[in-house]
C-alpha cells in the first residue's frame, strides 16, 4: 500500500494518507475509551465465572458507550476543523476530506470492541484475521484500483475509496460478535457500572500510548519533518507492526488464559503460559531483527532510492519487538490484577518522554530522532512494567524467569492436545 501511494502518487499525497490515517486511528482509540483492551479482560473473567448476566450487560453498554463517544468526537473534529486547529498538521479536512476520515474511525472503533470482546471469548481468528488481513487487502485492492484507473488522483479520491471499504471488515467483525453472543445463556442483563467506569480512564490512557503511540509519533513527524521523511518514518513504522503482528498473535492467544489463570487465584498455571509465551516472543524477536539487518536496504529500496538511508530507523523501531520479548507481558498480568492507574502513569510517561527526546534530538538527527525516541522510551516502559508486575504480584515475565524445562512440557501438551486424534 505505501509502495503504492510513494511509487505512483509522490510522497506529498504518502504522506497526507498517513497523517489522515493517523488521526483516524487516534479518534478510534479515544472513542473506545480503553474497551478494546479490558473486554477481554472482563469477557473472559464473567465467561470463566458463568456471570453471563454481566457479560450480556457489559457487551450492550459498551457498544452503546463506543457509539455515543464516537459521534461526540466526529462533532467535536467538526468544531476543530472550523476552527483552525488541524491546520497545525498542514491538512484542511474539509467537506468529503473530513468526512471520509471520520468513517475510516467510527468504522474503525466498530471493528475494534467487536474484536476484544470476541477475544475475550478465545475467538482469536474471528477477531483478528478481517482486522489484519481482509482490511489491508481491501485498502491495498482500492489504491491499487486508483493508480491504475485514475491519470492524477488526489488526497480525497484516495480516502474516500478507503473510507467506503473500511466498512466491510468492520461490519463482520460485528456481525461474528452478534453470533457469539446469542451463544450466551439469555439470562436477565447485569450492570456494573462502578467497575467500568473506573476501569475506563487508564485503560484509555493506556490505550492511547500503547496502541497509537506509533500514529501519535506520525503526527509529531508532520509538525517537524518534511514530507519525505514522514513518509519514510511512516514506511518504517508500517514493517514494524507488519513485523508485531506475530507478537500480536501470540498474545492474543495467551492474554485471556494469563487473565483466567489470575481470576482463579492460580498462579502456577500464569507461570506457565508465561513461560511458553516468552520462550516463542523471544524466538520470533530475534528472528525479526535478524531478518531486518539483513534486508534492510532491499525493504526500504522498493519504496525508492531516496528511503535507502533509513536502515538505522527501521532497525531502531523493530528493536522494541526484540525488548517486549524479553520483559514478557506484564502488563497482562498488571491489567488482571487491575493495576491500570499504575499501567497508564507508565505510558503516559513513556508518551511524554518519547516526544521530548525526539524534539530535542531532531536538530541532530533529523527523523531518526523520532525513533530514537520512541524505542527508548518504550523500552524504559517494559522494565518498569516488568519490575512492577514482579514487585507487586509475585509474577516475574521476563525470558530470566522461565522454567525452561516446565515450560517445554507446558508446550509440549499443548501441542499434543491440539493435534486431531
Amino acid at each position: 500500500m505505501t509502495l503504492i501511494l510513494t511509487r505512483h502518487f509522490g510522497a506529498e499525497i504518502a504522506a497526507g494518507f498517513a497523517v489522515c490515517m493517523a488521526l483516524a486511528a487516534t479518534i478510534t482509540t479515544i472513542s473506545l475509551a480503553g474497551l478494546q483492551a479490558f473486554s477481554p479482560i472482563l469477557i473472559a473473567e464473567y465467561n470463566k465465572t458463568e456471570q453471563h448476566g454481566y457479560l450480556r450487560g457489559f457487551v450492550l453498554a459498551g457498544g452503546l458507550a463506543c457509539l455515543g463517544l464516537t459521534i461526540i468526537l466526529v462533532g467535536l473534529l467538526l468544531i476543530a476543523e472550523w476552527l483552525g486547529v488541524l491546520s497545525v498538521i498542514g491538512l484542511d479536512l474539509s467537506g468529503p476530506l473530513l468526512l471520509a476520515t471520520s468513517i475510516v474511525a467510527i468504522a474503525g472503533a466498530v471493528l475494534a470492541f467487536s474484536a476484544g470482546v470476541l477475544t475475550g471469548f478465545h475467538k482469536q481468528p474471528k477477531a483478528q484475521l478481517p482486522e489484519s488481513l481482509l482490511r489491508p487487502f481491501l485498502i491495498l485492492g482500492t489504491i491499487a484500483a486508483l493508480a491504475v484507473a485514475m491519470v492524477e488522483p488526489q488526497l480525497i479520491h484516495v480516502l474516500v475509496a478507503v473510507a467506503l471499504v473500511v466498512v466491510g471488515p468492520a461490519a463482520m467483525v460485528a456481525f461474528f460478535m452478534l453470533q457469539q453472543m446469542r451463544e450466551v445463556p439469555q439470562v436477565p442483563m447485569s450492570f456494573d457500572f462502578s467497575r467500568w467506569v473506573r476501569m475506563a480512564p487508564p485503560w484509555l490512557s493506556i490505550t492511547v500510548v500503547w496502541d497509537n503511540m506509533i500514529e501519535l509519533m506520525l503526527l509529531l513527524a508532520a509538525a517537524l519533518a518534511g514530507a519525505t521523511e514522514v513518509v519514510l518514518l511512516h514506511i518504517c513504522f508500517r514493517y514494524r507492526v507488519l513485523a508485531g503482528f506475530g507478537m500480536r498473535s501470540l498474545y492474543s492467544v495467551s492474554q485471556p488464559r494469563i487473565y483466567e489463570a489470575i481470576a482463579l487465584r492460580d498462579l502456577d498455571s500464569a507461570r506457565a503460559i508465561i513461560g511458553i509465551t516468552n520462550i516463542l516472543s523471544l524466538i520470533y524477536g530475534i528472528a525479526v531483527l535478524v531478518f531486518v539487518a539483513l534486508f534492510a536496504d532491499l525493504l526500504l529500496g522498493v519504496f525508492g532510492s531516496e528511503f535507502t538511508d533509513g536502515k538505522a530507523l527501521l532497525l531502531c523501531v523493530c528493536g522494541l519487538i526484540l525488548v517486549r520479548a524479553i520483559f514478557g507481558p506484564a502488563m497482562a498480568v498488571l491489567g488482571a490484577n487491575g493495576a491500570q492507574i499504575l499501567v497508564a502513569l507508565i505510558l503516559v510517561g513513556t508518551l511524554v518522554a518519547a516526544v521530548l527526546m525526539s524534539i530535542a534530538l531532531f536538530p541532530s538527527f533529523g527523523i531518526l530522532a523520532i525513533g530514537i525516541g520512541y524505542t527508548i522510551a518504550n523500552a524504559l516502559s517494559s522494565f518498569a512494567l516488568w519490575f512492577i508486575a514482579r514487585q507487586r504480584f509475585s509474577l516475574d515475565c521476563a525470558i530470566w524467569a522461565v522454567d525452561f524445562p516446565r515450560a517445554y512440557r507446558s508446550l509440549r501438551d499443548e501441542v499434543a492436545s491440539s493435534v486431531p486424534t
